[in-house]
């Protein structure tokens, strides 16, 4: 059985695909901002996961935490409304806390072997914070027709 032509659906879509993209992208910009400069790389003169048992790094400013929080914001507003295509938007909340903790240890567990990179423990709870905000966002606006977007 044929269905009709829906507009709606072709513009959910659409939607959709813009979505993903725009995550995908994000989410190459957040790596490879997160590994620059990617050369030289070296093994690191501790054992790699030190840095997570280490004391708070002495060198933390305000801007420095700013920055993680709002980095990694946008990285967890996209998935979890990607997310929330699959699943309740509650739920997927979460799911984003944890793929930005996940993200995050891995970026810091590969700038342990980039000279001038410092893997830090403050960041890798900074950045999930910064996701998990980014999800309350998607959270508090869903439903939410932003003018003028598709």
């Amino acid at each position: 059985m044929n269905r009709p032509f829906r507009s709606n659906d072709t513009r959910s879509s659409w939607r959709r695909a813009l979505l993903l993209l725009s995550l995908w992208s994000y989410l190459a910009l957040l790596i490879a901002g997160s590994l620059y400069p990617a050369t030289a790389w070296r093994a690191p003169g501790e054992h790699f996961l030190a840095f997570l048992i280490a004391s708070w790094p002495r060198y933390a400013t305000r801007t420095d935490i700013t920055t993680n929080i709002l980095v990694y914001l946008p990285f967890g507003f996209l998935l979890a409304s990607a997310l929330h295509t699959r699943m309740k938007l509650r739920y997927a909340v979460w799911w984003v806390a944890l793929a930005g903790l996940l993200l995050s240890l891995l970026m810091e567990v590969l700038q342990n072997f980039l000279p001038g990179r410092n893997a830090s423990n403050l960041d890798i709870l900074t950045n999930t914070a910064g996701a998990f905000t980014g999800a309350l966002v998607a959270r508090v606006t869903e439903g939410h027709r932003w003018p003028g977007v598709l």
